[in-house]
């Protein structure tokens, strides 16, 4: 099986390379880049 790694996987292009290669027959890892909600100034 073949492995591919995917950046921005929550995305919308992101999540769709997910789907076709996952379709393809592809082991899928997805890497997202989450940062923490920063407190707004009022």
């Amino acid at each position: 099986m073949k492995r591919i790694v995917i950046t921005g996987a929550n995305g919308i292009i992101g999540a769709e390379l997910c789907k076709r290669f996952i379709d393809k027959g592809y082991y899928v890892i997805g890497i997202n880049r989450i940062e923490p909600q920063r407190k707004r100034r009022r």
